[in-house]
């Protein structure tokens, strides 16, 4: 596996324009050579499907990227499907025709992969809490996976992008599950890492013509990042595009722990391929609550921790009373009461599942006020 980046600019979703640089950004990345080498024939893509959104909102892969990416890889000769398993309620087959991918399946581009369908695969970790998981049975069918993350900040992980994107193989119900198991940040995080060493894709392409910033994964605000970019280390593209949010990776606890454990090497960004000048960064970069929550609690004795969270709050001329995040709550802290969601916070572990489901983003993670008092303590981007 290899350290390289490979960034393109590129500032629109224009089939054509985008075909042609994506092209470019293939052959520079060295695809091409790596499927030979490994003589693949079937290619299975993986992107990130949240939940039925509208595309503006930057919350999922854009459909036309993929559709881009599936007709590339079909040109050259690869059997081709797209699979995940979403984070809501709704069943693939639609999720995929919501959200714009259908146009891929009618002109057979790719065959449809439901991650939530039986069989599964079992795969054993090295973790304390979990033993093993069950995953998609198709990550195994096909000769080389190749990721699609959206270029998104996350309230857990501050950055959702090539590792986040792979706890996508775990069917849908048993994500919810883990949220519970891994209530704090800490812990989730590093459960993403031993998962990551177990499993992870062979190959990354990452949507950054329009992303996120803020609260994240699907609560921000969409921005524009003009970019496309490709490689084969998802830890280290993770790493140097919280770089460019304003983040040191090395500062985060679960970097630390991949490092620990063989999985990263640390911050060295020079094999990056970029249109970037020297030192770059997004401007004025909003980061998520969590990065908040994440410094006090580094330098705040454990048994403050569940005093320290970020909440969820519903707006309520937003919310339509569909009941998804009631029944997502992995602790049942959510009920549908005389006509309005309320919210039991003492069962609340601050997962943001409900917030991820919403098809009305109506929710949104606020500090409590312990968190707001100490706010100045906050580990700020660099």
């Amino acid at each position: 596996m290899k350290n390289d980046i490979y960034i393109r600019f590129q500032n629109n979703y224009n089939i054509s324009d985008l075909k042609k640089n994506m092209e470019i950004l293939l052959n520079e990345s060295g695809l091409w050579n790596i499927l030979k080498e490994k003589n693949i024939k079937t290619i299975l893509l993986k992107p990130n499907l949240l939940g039925k959104y509208n595309i503006a909102s930057a919350v999922v892969t854009h459909p036309d990227l993929v559709y881009v990416i599936a007709t590339i890889l079909k040109e050259h000769g690869y059997e081709i499907g797209i699979g995940d398993s979403s984070a809501s309620f709704f069943k693939m087959r639609f999720l995929f025709y919501d959200n714009g991918y259908g146009k891929i399946f009618d002109e057979n581009l790719a065959k449809m992969e439901n991650f939530e369908m039986k069989p599964f695969e079992k795969l054993d970790l090295n973790n304390k809490k979990v033993s093993h998981i069950f995953i998609a049975n198709a990550v195994k069918t096909y000769d080389f996976v190749i990721s699609l993350p959206k270029l998104k900040t996350h309230n857990i992980s501050i950055i959702t992008c090539c590792m986040k994107n792979y706890y996508g193989i775990i069917p849908g119900v048993r994500k919810s599950h883990y949220h519970r198991v891994f209530h704090r940040f800490k812990d989730f995080n590093r459960f993403l890492v031993d998962i990551y060493e177990k499993i992870h894709a062979d190959y990354y392409i990452i949507d950054g013509i329009l992303g996120m910033e803020g609260d994240g994964p699907s609560g921000g605000y969409p921005r524009k990042f003009n970019l496309i970019s490709a490689g084969e280390n998802g830890l280290q593209m993770d790493a140097y595009f919280l770089f460019l949010m304003g983040v040191d990776a090395m500062k985060l606890d679960y970097f630390q722990y991949a490092k620990s454990k063989g999985c990263f090497h640390g911050s060295s960004f020079e094999s990056v391929h970029t249109p970037f000048e020297k030192g770059y960064r997004f401007d004025n970069f909003k980061l998520p609550i969590a990065m908040k929550l994440s410094g006090i609690t580094n330098i705040l004795p454990g048994f403050l921790f569940d005093f320290l969270k970020i909440q969820p709050e519903i707006d309520a001329d937003k919310c339509i009373l569909c009941g998804k995040c009631v029944e997502k709550c992995p602790e049942d802290a959510m009920k549908l009461k005389n006509e309005k969601i309320v919210i039991d916070y003492s069962n609340c572990i601050a997962c943001g599942c409900c917030k991820e489901v919403c098809p009305q983003e109506a929710i949104h993670m606020e500090q409590n006020k312990l968190m707001k008092f100490f706010s100045h303590f906050s580990f700020r981007k660099r």
